[in-house]
């Protein structure tokens, strides 16, 4: 039963690539019995998992991985093969994609109980379905999801610079201590470039040739796969889904008005906060609501960006379409942010984060002026990240540092 799973395994990890590794970026508890990652596709979960199999065991006969979308693993069965293999004197078992497994909660549950001394690392593209679509299971995995690369880690996978994480405080407080600091390893400005187009997803390191082309499968397989099974969406709304994304794509910061985007997609205003919900379970757009606690202001966003840069260079690509300069600014400070911060718009100043700093993105020749227009609360720190900048004065702070923040 299990000599072709085998066989997969050792193709699969035989080919994890060495040159780097992520396996630190998380603070992951590898002693827990049972892990989940979850995380967009193409962002290393596998390559991170199999990089620590080597690494932890580094023998089918210890530990095998399994991907539950392969066909074999849908004709066994994820539950029996796991009981096979440890039956076998196994170790580990990897399930990767789980949740597209038939009856994934209850199967994995299963093997969770009925092995209790066994180590279980589960991972998917889809955070809500694993995390939230079985309660049971969700209670007994430790959860933990993996970004995209942030800039910082690009330098370093790239050997532009081995910098060190900073804290959003700590580069408020001495940013013109760390830009100073940072230009001294060289002009960094077209790394940051390189970035916004090429530097989210670590198979860059595999060539940019296709690099995009792969993103719009990536893309493909979400929209025509994930969500619409996750969701229940028909196939016949898989365009509007698409459309969505380039409606984002090629407008300026796309400011969310309801009526009118319903109106453009020919569908029902409660339609439209529907998929926008599912296009960011998807890991596609990220959405960002306006300041309050209420919720109102949770339901109904304000802005929505797409979730990194690299999806809307390579969303546009294809169209010959320079996306907004604006937008690439403002989904990049987004996507750096969000992972441990809040951010919110608030009002004709771009963003609020944590409720406690104002922040306005823009070009070289942004200045403070914004803020004297349009006065915010005394008590909030108010900064200026500026593209296309390496020194930091006053409160403005080179937009490519907030790419540092993990």
């Amino acid at each position: 039963m299990l000599d072709n799973i085998i066989e997969i395994h050792d193709l699969v990890t035989a080919e994890v690539p060495k040159s780097y590794s992520r396996v630190n970026v998380l603070d992951i508890d590898w002693n827990a019995r049972v892990i989940g990652l979850t995380g967009g596709r193409g962002v290393g979960k596998t390559t991170l998992l199999l990089q620590k199999y080597w690494e932890v065991f580094g023998s089918h006969e210890r530990c095998l991985y399994i991907s539950a979308d392969h066909v074999e693993v849908s004709a066994l069965g994820v539950y029996n093969i796991g009981r096979e293999y440890f039956k076998r004197g196994g170790e580990g078992l990897i399930i990767d994609e789980a949740h597209r497994a038939t009856d994934w909660g209850a199967e994995i549950k299963s093997l969770i109980d009925t092995y209790p001394k066994k180590s279980i690392w589960i991972s998917g593209s889809s955070s809500s379905a694993l995390t939230k679509g079985n309660a049971d299971l969700s209670r007994r995995v430790l959860w933990y999801d993996l970004p995209g690369l942030s800039f910082r880690e690009y330098l370093h996978l790239t050997g532009q610079g081995d910098i060190a994480v900073i804290t959003l405080d700590d580069l408020i407080a001495h940013h013109s201590t760390i830009a100073r600091d940072l230009a001294a390893k060289g002009n960094l400005l077209n790394a940051f470039r390189n970035y916004l187009k090429y530097g989210h997803y670590p198979f860059f390191m595999q060539g940019l040739e296709g690099y995009h082309q792969r993103l719009q499968n990536i893309i493909d397989k979400v929209v025509s796969e994930d969500l619409t099974s996750q969701f229940a969406i028909s196939a016949a709304k898989v365009n509007t889904l698409k459309k969505i994304l380039w409606i984002v794509s090629s407008t300026v910061p796309f400011h969310l008005n309801i009526e009118a985007l319903s109106r453009n997609l020919g569908i029902a205003k409660a339609s439209t906060y529907h998929f926008l919900d599912c296009l960011e379970h998807g890991r596609l757009l990220q959405t960002i609501a306006a300041a309050g606690t209420g919720i109102k202001s949770a339901r109904k966003p304000e802005k929505v960006y797409l979730e990194n840069t690299n999806l809307l260079a390579a969303i546009t690509a294809p169209h010959r379409v320079e996306p907004s300069i604006g937008t690439v600014r403002e989904t990049f400070f987004c996507t750096s942010l969000r992972p441990h911060h809040s951010v919110k718009s608030l009002g004709n100043i771009d963003f609020i984060v944590d409720d406690q700093i104002a922040v306005e993105v823009g070009g070289s020749g942004k200045t403070e002026r914004q803020f004297a227009a349009n006065p915010v609360r005394g008590d909030l720190k108010r900064v200026v990240a500026v593209d296309g900048i390496e020194a930091s004065s006053g409160r403005r702070i080179p937009l490519h540092l907030f790419g540092l923040l993990r």
